[in-house]
């Protein structure tokens, strides 16, 4: 998979590697057993289920196109940055992970809509479902925690540079640019064989190439060349409409994953467990848990915990799975890490991102998990 490949010279890796982890673990064994209870008493099937969302937002989203070329680009052009983003968090990633239904042929079909969008289905499986949900917050295999190299600092592996003590300033306010620059970062991928330290582990089929270079055509016609000829050929009317999709919409996509992994509560690097439920439980953080509200605009990000513990399953289940996974989290002693509101997990990503600028000492990362280990408790 791509993960043993060393760590590129901007990243400290840990001092030992990425170890083998077990899954039939007793804590993930019960953790199943609950889950399918809960499935079996509420007759639900773990995927699917998302047809009138999946409807209601792709109608949306080709109204709020249109409307913001032919009604207001003020007005619709942020409408349609954000459910652009909404795509991405409550279609295309139910999809690739499988979730979005029991038929394999649908969850591929829809999962393209990641291409439709403006990134790549194909590098999304690889970097996403290979190397961040593997190696959550691990700096020697999960891309996601080292990604802003050499601007960002977000894992203590990482190497600091002196600009980073502002980085709490300046961070939140470029993040916008992940959307923007997801196309290109695509392509760069696609010619590399893969993300980082993730490379593809098949031959790229033709259907494939083609879906990639096709969709992406797609996108810069409806993305570059239509909005510049239905609004005048104008360069600047064209750079407003372009400017209000990205920040809106990328700001709202990037702080909605940012958040989950990288606030006060969260650990980094574990290496004190070889049990996988465990480690994902410790490295992702939740916020309003239960909200059916948070739920349907975040995709399901806000039950972080419940995604990374199962991730085929559907985010409309997860506020439901929530009050489970904490109890059988404070079973087996293992950290839940929540946030009453999407606010108070913000103040505390923000609160990371400067203790992570401040210059680290020796020890960081150690002190980081006790930190992070520490409030866990104090919570529970």
């Amino acid at each position: 998979d791509g993960c043993d490949r060393g760590a590129p010279t901007s990243v400290a890796a840990p001092a030992t590697r990425v170890q083998t982890m077990r899954y039939r673990t007793p804590f993930y064994n019960a953790l199943r057993a609950r889950v399918d209870a809960y499935m079996r008493a509420n007759g639900d099937a773990r995927r699917g289920g998302m047809v009138p969302k999946t409807l209601a937002l792709l109608a949306a989203l080709c109204a709020a196109y249109a409307a913001s070329l032919y009604v207001s680009r003020v007005a619709f052009a942020p409408l349609f940055g954000v459910l652009l983003a909404m795509v991405g968090l409550c279609i295309q990633h139910d999809a690739n992970h499988g979730a979005f239904s029991t038929s394999a042929a649908l969850n591929k079909a829809f999962g393209a809509l990641n291409d439709v969008i403006g990134g790549s289905a194909i590098n999304w499986r690889h970097q996403h479902s290979v190397g961040h949900h593997v190696h959550c917050n691990d700096a020697h295999a999960d891309d996601d925690t080292t990604v802003g190299v050499p601007l960002f600092r977000f894992n203590p592996a990482m190497r600091w540079l002196p600009h980073m003590r502002f980085q709490h300033l300046y961070a939140p306010l470029l993040y916008w640019t992940v959307g923007a620059s997801s196309p290109f970062q695509d392509v760069a991928d696609y010619v590399a064989g893969g993300h980082g330290r993730v490379k593809y582990m098949y031959d790229v089929s033709l259907g494939e190439r083609v879906q990639f270079w096709g969709v992406k055509l797609f996108y810069v016609l409806y993305m570059f060349v239509v909005p510049y000829v239905v609004l005048g050929s104008s360069l600047r009317a064209f750079a407003v409409w372009y400017a209000l999709v990205q920040v809106v919409g990328g700001s709202y996509l990037s702080l909605l994953f940012a958040v989950s992994h990288n606030n006060e509560k969260c650990e980094y690097n574990v290496r004190d467990t070889d049990d996988w439920a465990a480690m994902q439980a410790r490295t992702s953080a939740n916020w309003a848990s239960e909200s059916v509200l948070w739920n349907y605009a975040s995709g399901g990000l806000n039950c972080q915990i419940e995604h990374h513990l199962f991730p085929g399953v559907a985010h409309r289940h997860y506020p439901h799975l929530a009050p489970i996974v904490r109890r059988t989290c404070a079973e087996f002693g293992v950290p839940y890490n929540d946030y009453a509101t999407f606010t108070d997990i913000f103040i505390s990503h923000y609160r990371r991102l400067r203790h992570m600028g401040s210059e680290p000492s020796a020890d960081g990362a150690r002190i980081d998990n006790a930190a992070a280990a520490a409030a866990a408790k104090k919570q529970r």
